[in-house]
This record gives structure tokens, C-alpha cells and sequence, in this order.
């Protein structure tokens, strides 16, 4: 309760000091607003000014004033706040840092990409982008640290909570703060979610991370992943299949925590990952049908948990391994002959990616 308080307060301060500097800006260029941060560095800051944005805008990776060039290292604090009619944004590649509140209130904005060069993303940024559907979060040479939470009493819920998010192409590992309650995770129980792409580079779904997000079907985590966390896909309601790629050694507690609607698992590893307690369910080790690769049955039914497994069957289909490391974190489209698409690969001839795959 301390806690909260003192970002409550915290917040008030930061609201007021915004509301008695709204219009403040050191120049613009081209229609852009700036504020410098450093003249010795010669950096500046995107903010808001006189007139709100709209449209496309592109930032720069650097701009001219008073005969200097200087280098846009940031997205200021409610910069593009209430801008109802910005339709688009392009972040130079010298961006490294979203400052929370950058994009609250944008409800014109349908679709976001996170470049590589940002490595930081403040609190709220997103706050009642009410139209986004779309998310992408490219490779980048560092992880993408999010802020815990929404402006929603600057506490309880994750950083796109509450947001029409549809789709997600995660092709970075993405952090957060981990001092802070498992309800804090950035895409925590987002009904909507149900494409999740997540990209070669990424080597762990940190807890909680897609806790409840009830409409999510099916998952494909790349070889380069090892660690699945705590709850990382717990109450996934509708969660049909996954595909644990062949690096991951562990499998922490209630990952995969009553995920009811489970009955495909493909594991690409020879050798079984450890599982925490709480994944499965009896009912689950009874129908689930598991695949592991050739020569390695023996050591999935004599491992823990994995022995529990009743349908177990050697031979991860041509199709799964086709998908696994497609290296740029596309995910796999499966239709029937009809043209029907499918959750998942289906025994017999399919339509994977447009190229016809027959799955024994």
C-alpha cells in the first residue's frame, strides 16, 4: 500500500509539472518538436508543442538547429499525448528510449513497430491506444526493457493491458521489472492476443508473460529459447499446440498451468527438459497426444513428468521441423485441401506456407 501511494503522489507531481510546461519545446524542425537534452552531447528529445501531431510522422535520426547537428536519442514524456489523429509513426534508428505516457490517448493508432535501437519503454507509453492491433518488436542488439504497468492507478496491470492487441511479432527477449507482482507483466491477460510470433533471437518467455491471454491457439517457441518461466502461458484457455524447440532445458512451474484445451505437444529436444510441478493435469497425461524425435522415446517415457504421457509417439512431423527455424520469426499458416485453415498440422496432406506437406 506504501507503494502505491508514493506513485500515486509521484504521479500527481509529474501531472502538474507536465500541465504547467505543456507548450514548452526549445524549436522545431519540420514540423516536429524538440527539447535538447545535452548540449556538450548534442542531443535532443522528441515532445509536444503547439499543435498536435497528426498523420504519419517520421522522427529523424537527426536534425539541424542553430547550425548544430543533433542526434534524436529519445521520445519524451507525453509527447504524442491525446494526438487523436496520428495515424503512423517511424522511429529513427537513434532512438533509444519511449518515455511513459509518449503515446497515450493515440486511438487512431492501429499498428506499432519497436525498433531494434529502442532499448527502453517508460510507464503507460500506450495508454488508451484504444484502436492497436497490431505489435511488432524487431531484433535488437539489447533486450526491450517495459515499464510494469498502465497509468490505471499506476498500478495492477501490464504495459499494453486493456489494448485491442491482436497480434505480436516478439523477435527480441523482452524484460521487465521484476520487483514488481506477476499482474504487472506487459502482455498479461490480453483477450484478444491470438497470433504470437516469437523470433529466433529470443532465448526466454519471461513469467507471466502471456498469462490468460485467453484467445492464443497455438505457439511455436524457436531453438533459440531455453527457459520457459513461471506462468508464462498459464489459463491459456485455448491454447491446442505447442512446439518447445530443441534448446529448452526447463520448463519452470504452472507454465503451462490449465491450459484446458491442450492436445498437441511437439519437442524438438532429444533430451527431455525439466518440468516444475503443476503444468499438466491427469486428465491431460491421459489425451494430449506428445511427439518427440526419432530415438528418443525411451528417454521421454523414463523421464519425470514426460513418462506420464500416455499417447506418445516418435517422430516430429516434416512440417513442425520445417517451421522451427525459419529465422526471421514468421509464423506457419496450415490450411486442409478445402482451403480451410487449421490451428494446427493435421495428419495427411495440409497447405503449410502455401507448399503442400504430407504429415504421417
Amino acid at each position: 500500500m506504501k507503494r502505491r501511494r508514493l506513485k500515486k503522489q509521484l504521479l500527481a507531481t509529474a501531472l502538474l509539472l507536465c500541465s504547467t510546461g505543456a507548450s514548452a519545446y526549445d524549436f522545431t524542425a519540420d514540423g516536429i518538436y524538440y527539447d535538447i537534452l545535452s548540449e556538450e552531447d548534442r542531443t535532443c528529445s522528441v515532445t509536444s508543442g503547439d499543435v498536435k501531431y497528426e498523420g504519419d510522422v517520421a522522427i529523424p535520426e537527426t536534425v539541424v538547429h542553430d547550425g548544430k547537428t543533433l542526434t534524436v536519442t529519445q521520445i519524451g514524456y507525453w509527447a504524442f499525448e491525446g494526438c487523436t489523429a496520428l495515424t503512423g509513426i517511424a522511429i529513427g534508428p537513434s532512438v533509444t528510449e519511449i518515455g511513459g505516457w509518449a503515446f497515450d490517448g493515440c486511438t487512431a493508432l492501429t499498428d506499432f513497430t519497436i525498433p531494434g535501437n529502442v532499448k527502453q519503454i517508460g510507464c503507460a507509453a500506450f495508454n488508451d491506444c484504444t484502436s492497436l492491433e497490431y505489435l511488432t518488436i524487431e531484433e535488437g542488439a539489447e533486450p526491450l526493457t517495459l515499464d510494469c504497468t498502465t497509468a490505471s492507478d499506476l498500478g495492477g496491470e501490464g504495459l499494453f493491458h486493456n489494448l485491442p492487441l491482436k497480434s505480436l511479432r516478439m523477435l527480441r527477449d523482452v524484460a521487465y521489472d521484476s520487483s514488481m507482482r506477476c499482474g504487472f507483466s506487459p502482455f498479461y491477460g490480453i483477450s484478444a492476443l491470438s497470433e504470437v510470433t516469437i523470433g529466433n533471437s529470443v532465448t526466454q518467455i519471461p513469467p507471466y508473460l502471456f498469462g490468460y491471454c485467453s484467445g492464443l491457439t497455438s505457439i511455436i517457441i524457436p531453438n533459440s529459447v531455453t527457459t520457459i518461466f513461471v506462468s508464462a502461458f498459464t489459463e491459456c484457455s485455448s491454447l491446442t499446440s505447442v512446439v518447445i524447440g530443441n534448446s529448452v532445458t526447463y520448463i519452470d512451474a504452472w507454465a503451462f498451468f490449465d491450459c484446458s484445451a491442450l492436445t498437441e505437444l511437439y519437442c524438438l529436444a532429444t533430451e527431455p527438459a525439466f518440468i516444475g510441478q503443476d503444468n499438466f493435469t491427469e486428465e491431460q497425461y491421459q489425451t494430449v497426444n506428445v511427439f518427440v524425435p526419432y530415438g528418443s522415446l525411451a528417454t521421454y517415457r523414463s523421464a519425470d513428468t514426460w513418462g506420464s504421457f500416455k499417447n506418445m509417439s516418435e517422430g516430429v512431423p516434416a512440417a513442425v521441423e520445417a517451421v522451427k527455424t525459419d529465422g526471421g520469426g514468421s509464423k506457419a499458416t496450415y490450411y486442409d485441401t478445402n482451403g480451410r485453415r487449421l490451428k494446427a498440422p493435421k495428419h495427411g496432406l495440409n497447405i503449410i506456407n502455401g507448399k503442400k506437406v504430407v504429415i504421417k
